[in-house]
């Protein structure tokens, strides 16, 4: 069901999808367990929610998703930094800056320890300078989001695979 739901959003069809995200939910959502698959599922539905402007209800659903991460795979997982970027992006999307800031600078900090060449980091980076960006703090943003913006890259023919990188 909660693939049917995602290639609804995908068509464009928010009102079926959003009907199917809710069964769902009922059935598998936060607090009903801990599965990551669940957190996952639950996750996409806040992206859902968000493109249709319910961002309150967006929002609830990535706080309770980074908490479950935070709980099943740790504070320090690049999944769990994903989840907190997700929620600081829902935050710039309202002008809330400073309730987003400290999840993406917590999410740029582990990212680029425990894998620099993520391209979790890179978005991360393009969060947080937006955020800063949307308070004026222009020198402090400028970097962050040229970074954000190089990526990556490609990897080159003969390199080992990296995740997150694409290949040419």
């Amino acid at each position: 069901m909660n693939n049917l739901a995602l290639l609804d959003e995908a068509q464009g069809k928010y009102a079926q999808a959003e009907a199917l995200c809710s069964q769902v939910l009922e059935i598998s959502g936060p607090g009903k367990t801990q599965d990551i698959s669940a957190l996952y599922f639950v996750s996409c539905a806040a992206s859902l929610y968000q493109r249709e402007g319910k961002y309150d209800l967006a929002q609830t659903y990535l706080a309770q998703v980074l908490a479950g991460y935070r709980r099943t795979l740790g504070s320090e997982s690049p999944d769990t930094m994903e989840a907190a970027a997700n929620l600081a992006l829902a935050y710039l999307s309202q002008g809330k800056f400073a309730e987003g800031e400290p999840l993406a600078r917590e999410a740029v900090e582990t990212v680029r320890k425990k894998s620099p060449e993520d391209w979790r980091r890179f978005r991360a980076e393009s969060v947080l300078g937006s955020i800063l960006a949307g308070q004026k703090k222009y020198a402090e943003a400028e970097p962050l989001l040229l970074e954000g913006y190089r990526g990556p890259g490609p990897v080159l023919p003969g390199s080992p695979p990296r995740m997150g990188r694409p290949t040419l």
